[in-house]
């Protein structure tokens, strides 16, 4: 964020009020200050639900007319990048105004805390955020307040796709993390995968053919991370991974592990991701969690699994597997290792979808027919597939969901800060630096990996509490109190057991156990103890009363 000492913020009245004067720039007019702030308060529809977003609020003109009109759901979120516009604001006599309980106004050190801000607010989740910016003071520092209105818009319409995904497979996330529970007992820390070398990550997108020979190349100074359906192209190539990552949870996902090229390899696998996807693996496995939703079931799984005596590393949700490879390459790397990255095309040109030999197309060939030819648009081309230039100028394949990913990625890149490049030939504006072939080869070859082997030495070699009872305990210890407390709360809801406060045992039952409803559509709407939606929790129980069996048969 930005600061500079050599000026002060300069209060001037202009006889129609008071204008500011900062860095040789007028934030204000110099005739009539208020007048453009209070006509884009006044003019701006608001609608329900929105999040009024006011970047460098000064002297808070416009702010008055905003909170007169805004509606009860809605919030103001004024900021400011500046330490000395920041103190300068709070001074003025119409500070008052950021005291309103409609209006949040904070200092903004780091960018990253805005989304932890959107999640705490009055009305919140929004439907949609607006942008009002009220005074010049946003212009001084514009990439800073865009960027944090990006992650703004994409905090709330996140809370919004994420929930629709949980209408869709919220209830398959629960139901995974259950029986995946049986085979902690047999994981390996993520830890233990931590390597000096530098790391590839191999999405399953077309340009990962184009760099196939520069893996082999370079293969003793990689890493290799794949992505689930990246292994076959790899193995194709004659390409040995060094872990694949796998976070699907839908059954097609099995796809990429019908083959003996992913057995013995490690797999990196989502706590949520596809329980059969594991065992055909063949694969040692080392959980991660996803945060996919805000639960303190989520909250309970995590104090309670232990992996050889360390925690569940926690990842934020990314939506794509490519997204999160690129987390876990930051995260078994050294922070100076350059990382290199193919495959993350997030688009498509004519013909496959994906690499030439990933799972995808092979089932695309492998189901062709006279009425399904290869020539039908694969299932990934929907009615809002569009056209879009790649990095190398050429007119691809994508859609909106495509392209949030690479929106996405380009500001993981940003937040890890490390040294990523992209040998990928093709593809959308990823938001990672292209490098050519031989530049990324200079770049790997010139890495100098610590004293020791690939993998620091202290890691491999700690086995201890491999198989430890108390893991084990720990683990049936929390499936038998879930299984406990959800026959007491079938009781009740049957009238097996008769409770004088019914109302608050049922509320005290269902807390913790948002597993439960959280797949409901109105599930935004929290608990409820109508008859609708205990008929649908009761049918719930039942669902997971089986899966938390099936977890209990080791």
């Amino acid at each position: 964020m930005t600061n500079d000492t050599t000026e002060l913020p300069n209060l001037l009245d202009t006889g129609n009020g008071y204008t500011v004067c900062y860095r040789g720039r007028y934030l204000y007019s110099r005739y009539n200050p208020s007048k453009n702030a209070v006509q884009l308060a006044t003019g701006t529809p608001l609608l329900p639900g929105s999040l009024v977003v006011c970047p460098s609020p000064l002297l808070g003109y416009g702010l008055a007319e905003l909170i007169s009109l805004l509606p009860d759901d809605c919030h103001i979120l004024a900021f400011e990048t500046n330490s000395q516009l920041f103190e300068f604001s709070l001074v003025y006599d119409r500070a008052k105004l950021f005291s309103h309980p409609a209006v949040t106004y904070v200092y903004m050190q780091n960018p990253q805390s805005i989304i932890q801000l959107v999640d705490t607010l009055p009305g919140y989740p929004f439907r949609r955020a607006l942008r009002l910016d009220l005074s010049g003071g946003g212009s001084l520092d514009q990439d800073a307040y865009d960027s944090l209105f990006f992650l703004i818009q994409d905090s709330v319409s996140r809370v919004w796709k994420n929930q629709i995904t949980l209408i869709r497979i919220g209830r398959l996330f629960a139901r995974n993390i259950f029986r995946n529970m049986r085979q902690l007992d047999s994981a390996i820390p993520l830890s233990h995968l931590k390597t000096h070398k530098a790391v590839c990550i191999a999405g399953a997108g077309p340009s990962l053919d184009s760099s196939l020979q520069w893996i082999t190349a370079h293969r003793e100074k990689l890493f290799v991370l794949a992505v689930d359906t990246a292994a076959l192209t790899l193995a194709s190539a004659g390409i040995t991974c060094d872990a694949v990552v796998l976070v699907e949870s839908q059954y097609w996902i099995e796809w990429a592990f019908h083959n003996s090229c992913t057995r013995g390899i490690p797999l990196i696998a989502d706590i949520s991701s596809r329980p059969q996807a594991i065992t055909a693996s063949g694969s040692p496995v080392s959980f991660f969690m996803t945060r996919y939703t805000r639960a303190v079931f989520l909250d309970r799984l995590q104090d309670c699994i232990r992996i050889q005596g360390e925690p569940l590393p926690v990842f934020d949700p990314a939506g794509s597997v490519g997204l999160t490879a690129l987390s876990l390459a930051a995260y078994v790397s050294q922070p100076d290792a350059p990382l290199v990255t193919c495959g993350l095309d997030f688009s498509w040109k004519n013909g496959y979808s994906h690499s030439k030999d990933s799972s995808p197309v092979r089932y695309r060939m492998r189901t062709s027919n006279r009425l399904h030819p290869l020539t039908t648009p694969p299932a990934t081309v929907t009615g809002q597939t569009r056209r879009v230039a790649a990095k190398n100028g050429i007119q691809v394949f994508s859609d909106a969901g495509l392209l949030s990913y690479a929106e996405q990625c380009a500001y993981l890149v940003r937040s890890l800060g490390r040294i990523i490049l992209d040998i990928g030939a093709t593809g959308i504006d990823n938001g990672i630096p292209v490098a050519s072939l031989q530049e990324a080869g200079l770049l790997v070859s010139s890495w100098k990996e610590p004293r020791g082997s690939g993998r620091p030495e202290e890691i491999v070699t700690n086995e201890e509490g491999r198989g430890e009872q108390g893991k084990q305990d720990a683990i049936q210890r929390f499936l038998q109190e879930e299984e406990d407390s959800l026959r007491t709360l079938r009781g009740l809801l049957t009238g097996e057991i008769h409770c004088d406060n019914w109302e608050e045992a049922i509320r005290a039952g269902l807390q913790g156990k948002e597993y439960l409803y959280l797949h409901f559509p109105d599930a935004l709407r929290g608990i409820r103890l109508d008859g609708d939606f205990l008929k649908r929790i009761r049918i719930e129980i039942e669902f997971f009363l089986k899966s938390i069996r099936i977890a209990q048969t080791v």
